[in-house]
């Protein structure tokens, strides 16, 4: 039975979807919290924790903050809405936006300098591309 980690998510939200190990990061599950309270709308975890072994991270030559339990992509309100809400955060300091799948990425890895955020977007085929974090910006 799932137990619930905030008032609105439940471990089993970010748990791996392939081995189904718990290792999500307490601070992201927070933010994600307060994120949703500002929303005031649901966020649905697309994909939280991640094995070393989950396909998508053994494709990649370096493990992502998934790994680490302090990334988690999102989706409910658009892509926009997170994004402009994303202000106010400065704790999710990666924001991958993926507008064409309707997903964010975000994650609250440390080392980045106070109010700085590393951006990218996913173009149409899933790859990460530049974005300099202005949503006029974004590529098609």
């Amino acid at each position: 039975m799932p137990n619930h980690l905030t008032r609105d998510f439940t471990d089993a939200e970010f748990a791996c979807k392939h081995c189904g190990r718990l290792g999500v990061q307490l601070r992201l599950v927070e933010a994600l919290q307060a994120l949703r309270d500002r929303l005031g709308a649901p966020l649905t975890i697309t994909s939280g924790y991640r094995c070393a072994q989950h396909p998508v991270e053994a494709k990649k030559a370096k493990a992502g903050w998934h790994t680490q339990g302090l990334a988690a992509d999102v989706a409910g309100p658009a892509p926009l809405t997170i994004w402009q809400a994303l202000v106010d955060f400065p704790e999710f300091a990666g924001v991958g936006v993926a507008i064409h799948q309707g997903y964010v990425h975000l994650d609250v890895r440390p080392g980045v300098p106070s109010g700085g955020r590393v951006v990218w977007a996913y173009d149409r085929t899933g790859r990460d591309v530049k974005w300099s974090g202005k949503w006029a910006e974004l590529p098609k």
